[in-house]
């Protein structure tokens, strides 16, 4: 208690700031500093599924008919099969109704759409769909180039 009169306690009378004091240690570290600058860095994009030129990559193609065992005549998306339209995609890579354009080895393309699944159809893997079980035999095992034209999210 500073001070009492007639049982009114007084308050400390109020101190002045006390400023910090800088030694030569702090000052030698004060002039070696330099501050950070701050530009702006261009930041390098990443490739992008929505990139405005869409990229081959290589596939391995098979085919499927609705003779097949398990297979039948209504994609996975709900829509009819239809021969030269309809491919079956891992909807990991290929969502579901995305356009792909395909190239085969003879250097010829065809547009597809990515309608169905399958349980074989994982990673770079495309099933390209055919009327007949001959049609199938016919084209085999190939290896092909896919870029995807236009992703669907729906």
């Amino acid at each position: 208690m500073v001070g009492a009169v007639a049982g009114i306690l007084i308050p400390p009378a109020p101190q002045p700031p006390v400023t910090p004091t800088i030694s030569d240690d702090t000052v030698s570290i004060i002039d070696t500093y330099k501050a950070p600058t701050h530009t702006k860095r261009k930041r390098k994009r990443k490739s992008h599924k929505h990139a405005s030129k869409p990229r081959w990559v290589t596939y391995i193609a098979t085919a499927y008919s609705p003779y097949e065992p398990g297979q039948g005549t209504i994609t996975a998306s709900g829509k009819p099969v239809e021969q030269g339209t309809t491919i079956a995609v891992d909807p990991n890579i290929i969502p579901l109704g995305s356009t792909v354009e395909v190239e085969f080895a003879d250097g010829t393309t065809h547009t597809y759409i990515g309608e169905d699944t399958g349980g074989a159809i994982k990673g770079n893997h495309i099933d390209i769909f055919f009327w007949s079980q001959q049609q199938c035999i016919n084209f085999g095992r190939q290896y092909v180039k896919v870029r995807i034209l236009h992703y669907d999210w729906t």
